[in-house]
């Protein structure tokens, strides 16, 4: 598992580059937006970490804040149910940004998103278009897998796909693991890319 600081450091990289890239956007503004919200909340945890062995914690607060960063199941918990409210915020951004260009590329609209997407990218023809479908397919599922309780749907197919370095496995009635928010946010960045560049 990513510590809190690789995390930190990942955010930094990204954002580095969408200015670099001088994209000033709706979708590029709400992904910077996005990533120093998630910075901002993790970037505590980082500094006390970090001090922990420098400074004898002083006060009940401090005490109580080191006694529970000290049980690794409540750091995974704080991280799992982190990861899945981010991954749905950042999730309806993308979503728009897709019927957005979709819509005014095509003139009109699909209500499911894979359908949409799938034509988007057909259409589009990016770089890559293999990885992007399976990268959309990999969230896609894991969104869904929400609605569920992050378990996947016992009467779907079992399908696994890459994501970001990873293989991610979907089983029937299973737990489906949660996708790193640093990660979502680096693969939209890249669709994103990829389809402003295909479809200016």
């Amino acid at each position: 598992m990513s510590t809190i600081g690789q995390t930190l450091n990942q955010i930094q990289a990204l954002q580095d580059e969408i200015k670099e890239a001088g994209a000033e956007d709706w979708f590029a503004r709400e992904l910077m937006n996005f990533t120093t919200v998630v910075f901002f909340q993790f970037l505590p945890h980082s500094i006390l970490d970090g001090k922990k062995e420098l400074v004898e914690p002083s006060g009940k607060v401090a005490e109580k804040y080191y006694e529970l960063a000290s049980q690794p199941e409540l750091l995974s918990e704080f991280i799992r149910f982190s990861n899945m409210g981010q991954f749905l915020c950042i999730w309806n951004t993308y979503e728009k940004y897709l019927r957005q260009k979709y819509r005014n590329h095509f003139g009109r609209n699909k209500f499911k998103i894979k359908e949409l997407f799938d034509d988007l990218i057909a259409r589009a023809k990016p770089a890559g278009f293999d990885e992007l479908k399976e990268e959309f397919e990999v969230m896609r599922n894991t969104r869904n897998s929400l609605h569920e309780g992050g378990v996947f749907n016992r009467n779907f197919d079992s399908w696994s796909g890459s994501f970001s370095g990873a293989t991610y496995s979907f089983l029937p009635g299973e737990p489906v693991t949660p996708l790193r928010v640093a990660d979502v946010s680096q693969v939209m960045w890249k669709h994103y890319q990829a389809l402003e560049t295909s479809l200016p």
